[in-house]
């Protein structure tokens, strides 16, 4: 098998990370990063804070890990426009000011591996998992560039049941088609990428990116995915605000009057 091959899910097998698994051997090249896979993820999982998984080849090495643990979504803090529209299809006696949703905490992919798309296929592995087709779909995160790090990365549609740590969504039927969709962290890795994927797969769909640009990792990576989205002209729209900023949230909400919002940064 060539590296440049690889399928995740039929190539390698997802494991527990524990001390079975060969974690000295990980590096995704961010030492914050790489440090909690190594020397937390165990402790973090045997006292419930976190489940944490790696994709281990047949030799035994990890190629992705990545993190995740319960979450929810404030109704509340959604401008009442959003909020209208995610409740519409949940029945009155249902609707709640909060939701339980999946939180990604971290994605790494092993520096052998990078540039091989395996960050997305981890992703995609990880919303097959936990989400039915043509869900809605709500995502929150920050990410990393070279490691392929969320901070935080959340998926949400609508209600959420958890039995036996066995995730079902109801579906919220969301058209991507000719919508036009918010993106917040839309300068991290998550986000980047997440825009990158509605442009390249819906024509006729138009992003509106929002991010702050924070230093909490080189800057020129963030400024270099955004070079990237601008050659979509104007399918493509970025603000530098920050989604805490309650008066230009709803300053680009009553500009453009998106159909989905999709939160990959805090």
């Amino acid at each position: 098998m060539r590296r440049a091959d690889i399928r995740l899910t039929n190539d390698c097998t997802i494991s527990v990370i524990s001390d079975n698994i060969k974690i000295d051997s990980f590096s995704c090249g961010d030492r914050e990063l790489d440090e909690y896979f190594k020397e937390r993820s165990v402790r973090y999982t045997s006292e419930l804070l976190s489940k944490n998984y790696a994709f281990v080849t047949d030799s035994g090495e990890i190629v992705t890990a990545f993190s995740y643990s319960n979450y929810c979504i404030n109704s509340q803090h959604l401008p009442g426009n959003v909020r209208n529209r995610l409740q519409r299809k949940i029945p009155n006696l249902k609707r709640m000011r909060s939701y339980p949703a999946l939180l990604i905490g971290r994605l790494g992919v092993d520096v052998r591996y990078h540039g091989l798309g395996l960050g997305s296929q981890t992703l995609d592995f990880i919303m097959r998992l936990y989400l039915p087709p043509d869900a809605g779909v709500c995502i929150e995160s920050s990410g990393n560039e070279t490691a392929g790090k969320p901070h935080t990365h959340l998926i949400h549609s609508g209600q959420l049941s958890v039995s036996d740590n066995n995730f079902i969504m109801l579906q919220q039927n969301i058209r991507l088609s000719g919508a036009t969709v918010v993106v917040t962290g839309a300068a991290g890795f998550i986000g980047a990428s997440l825009t990158e994927r509605l442009l390249d797969e819906y024509p006729d769909c138009r992003v509106i990116g929002i991010d702050n640009i924070t230093d909490y990792y080189d800057v020129r990576l963030k400024h270099g995915r955004l070079e990237r989205l601008r050659a979509y002209g104007d399918r493509f729209v970025f603000f530098r605000d920050s989604i805490a900023d309650r008066s230009a949230v709803d300053r680009i909400f009553g500009e453009f009057r998106p159909s989905i919002p999709l939160r990959t940064g805090l």
